[in-house]
């Protein structure tokens, strides 16, 4: 086996074995048996130190299939030792019995992530989206009840972003201001109003895209539904991680978690009654999602650039982006254009095919940007160079100064300005989704990617 192998082995085996870090005689015994069975050494032990729950599990899939049963073997025999056993032991025991089957039926994976301050509850059990499924949403409109009782018999709360959107609705603007004034005394009238303006226009997909994305962090949010199931913290090199469970939902939400269910017990059939173990109350979802969003200050607003009126708008902020010439306005425009392509690239190479081509793209480019140029108002032969840096860089500098003059009210006001990508490459990072450009009829937008040079 590979190094990587053996102290992921170790790291699984010590989580389960010395939980809390409490020595029993009889866990330990097993636990340095084990060390000998698949020749954990020292360096295994301190290279596991430092390994996520999400990596160890990783790895563990990839073995040898004459390892991966032994250690299958290994793992069941500790869930009958354990047993029973509290949550977090039975849902690690859960994870290692996917990670180390090969049972299609279920797809899932851990991700394990540094522990912010805004972390869902343990065992809260979220429905997620990168966009509206409608008939997954369907689905669990239909079946929320038994839904939500087949999550709570494994001892997890299930959330449904518009259930809770429905009940700040139906609470009344005048009582839930009350609601989130008493919760949050220290925050301002206008703030107040504008977290309840939030809470009653929730959607699964913007939730997720605002307050949830974090949960990922370099890790791609999923394509398409899923559940996230918040797992208790672990620690790895002295850090603080928290950890979460995705599970894809492919067209049944109904019958993913029963699966869910199925597979849980089917790998730990011992663990049954660990369900009942855990007695605390949680934590109401709704306060968690009014401190979110008191945290999260600001608007994910939409960008409207009207050129009929000259006017880059901020709609629901309600702000324009003042100080700004037709240049400036007409730079914002091609570069918001661009992203929808990956952004421009405007590093000059020296020499050779690579330049010009690249003196061909800005030509391009320039051309472009001349006919945005005429579009406010200007003339298209007298349009600003953009390939003079002294020019165009004093541009990106006043759009990004302006635009952060809303950083107080803009959810991620630095996704607004122009900047350099992972890629090296300039854009405007803001969604596209929520980007408009003025059509032929004034006071009609259309999305951006709909507009042509």
């Amino acid at each position: 086996m590979r190094q990587i192998e053996r102290a992921s082995i170790c790291r699984v085996l010590r989580q389960l074995l010395l939980v809390d870090g409490n020595v029993n005689d009889e866990h330990f015994g097993l636990l340095l048996s084990l060390y000998s069975k698949y020749s954990i050494q020292k360096d295994d032990e301190v290279y596991s130190m430092g390994m996520t729950l999400a990596s160890a599990l990783n790895a563990l899939g990839g073995m040898a299939d004459v390892v991966r049963e032994q250690l299958s073997e290994d793992v069941r025999h500790i869930g009958h030792l354990l047993s029973p056993c509290p949550p977090e032991t039975s849902i690690l025991l859960f994870s290692c019995g996917h990670y180390l089957s090969s049972d299609p039926s279920l797809t899932f994976r851990m991700i394990s992530v540094p522990k912010g301050d805004a972390e869902l509850q343990d065992y809260t059990l979220l429905y997620i989206e990168d966009q509206l499924d409608e008939d997954i949403n369907a689905n669990i409109r239909s079946n929320l009840r038994s839904i939500q009782t087949e999550a709570f018999l494994m001892g997890w709360q299930f959330v449904y972003i518009p259930t809770f959107t429905e009940y700040f609705r139906q609470y009344g603007d005048s009582h839930l201001l009350e609601l989130v004034s008493v919760i949050h005394p220290d925050i301002s009238e206008a703030h107040c109003h504008q977290v309840v303006e939030r809470l009653q226009s929730l959607t699964t997909e913007r939730f997720c895209r605002d307050y949830i994305q974090h949960v990922f962090a370099e890790y791609a949010m999923p394509e398409g539904a899923a559940f996230l199931l918040k797992v208790p913290d672990t620690y790895a090199n002295g850090q603080s991680l928290a950890n979460y469970l995705v599970f894809d939902v492919w067209d049944d939400a109904l019958s993913t978690i029963r699966q869910m269910i199925r597979v849980y017990t089917h790998l730990t059939p011992s663990l049954l009654p660990a369900m009942f173990y855990r007695q605390t109350e949680w934590q109401p979802f709704h306060c968690w999602v009014i401190n979110r969003l008191v945290q999260c200050r600001g608007v994910r607003s939409r960008v409207v650039v009207d050129i009929h009126r000259g006017d880059i708008l901020l709609p629901d902020i309600g702000a324009t982006v003042q100080g700004l010439y037709r240049r400036e306005k007409a730079l914002y425009l091609l570069f918001l254009i661009e992203a929808g392509r990956g952004g421009i690239n405007l590093s000059r190479p020296r020499g050779g095919t690579s330049e010009n081509a690249y003196l061909r793209r800005m030509k391009q480019l320039q051309m472009h940007y001349s006919v945005i140029y005429e579009k406010f108002g200007g003339e298209r032969g007298s349009a600003p160079d953009l390939s003079n840096p002294e020019i165009l860089m004093p541009m990106v500098s006043l759009l990004k100064r302006k635009i952060l003059a809303f950083d107080a009210l803009l959810l991620n006001a630095t996704d607004y300005i122009i900047r350099r990508n992972a890629y090296g490459l300039y854009e405007v990072g803001v969604s596209r989704d929520i980007c408009f450009v003025t059509t032929d009829t004034p006071g009609v937008y259309a999305h951006i990617d709909s507009f042509t040079v």
